[in-house]
């Protein structure tokens, strides 16, 4: 019989895990369980974020009862801005981002929405806001930040399947989509930058598809990158990579690279 390093109960000599406290005894089992786990969170992260009816809030938007926020209005199917209207429906593009840090015990924190209207000839310009605080204490700053970032999700939803047609019509008419300035995603299932081209399915097969990576986990930085995309095809610390932050429409974009694992 053998001790547990963990929790120092008593186990088999042969044992991969341990019965009392769930810990895997080998580090490659404990790091395989480690990124299925992350593989979990992030489909049911793209579940929630595409699956889920704008609806499902205590008090959606009606015409009645809009959303103000800054010189914005929502309602269920419109957005207004500066005395100009929009259809959620014309929405082709849409980023989300939301961060926050903590330098010298000081917290920030920071959320933008640009809505875009890239295949609609209607609307001059794109609706830009962004909001951030600077500090802990600063109640109204934070719950305004906060503001934001519910809207966005309720526009994100309510706005998901136009934005998906878009990708997909431009996947199977082009054979490829064009992400921001330097990605692209083949019909044949690879995620090309550069000189790099890596195929999803490989890496999905061998584990290395991570999305919504936590920057933390290899030890870079503290920081979390919810919409971050990272690929490999093979193990190892020189193996080839390619990473991108999809905070530009990431329901769409990790749903359609879902879609080739």
């Amino acid at each position: 019989m053998a001790t547990c390093k963990f929790c120092k109960e008593e186990i088999k000599d042969d044992a991969l895990k341990c019965k009392h406290c769930g810990e895997w005894l080998d580090s490659k089992h404990k790091l395989n369980e480690k990124v299925e786990s992350l593989k979990r969170g992030a489909k049911t992260i793209i579940n929630n974020l595409r699956g889920s009816s704008p609806n499902n809030y205590v008090t959606p938007p009606t015409e009645n009862n809009p959303w103000q926020f800054e010189g914005l209005t929502v309602t269920h199917n419109k957005i207004s801005y500066r005395g100009t209207s929009y259809s959620i429906t014309d929405i082709s593009r849409l980023t989300i981002a939301s961060s926050s840090s903590t330098y010298n015990l000081i917290t920030s924190r920071l959320s933008s929405l640009q809505i875009g209207f890239n295949y609609s000839n209607k609307y001059p310009e794109d609706i830009i806001i962004a909001m951030s605080s600077s500090n802990s204490w600063q109640k109204e700053k934070i719950r305004k930040v906060e503001e934001l970032f519910r809207i966005g999700n309720y526009i994100r939803k309510a706005s998901f399947d136009q934005r998906y047609d878009l990708y997909k019509r431009e996947l199977e008419e082009k054979g490829q989509i064009r992400y921001g300035d330097d990605i692209i995603i083949s019909k044949e299932g690879f995620i090309i930058k550069g000189k790099k081209r890596l195929s999803i399915g490989l890496s999905d097969k061998n584990d290395l598809l991570w999305i919504g990576v936590q920057k933390g986990i290899e030890g870079h930085t503290g920081s979390v990158n919810p919409q971050l995309i990272r690929i490999r095809e093979k193990k190892g610390m020189f193996s080839p990579k390619i990473e991108f932050d999809a905070c530009m429409d990431f329901d769409v974009i990790a749903t359609i690279i879902l879609q080739f694992t």
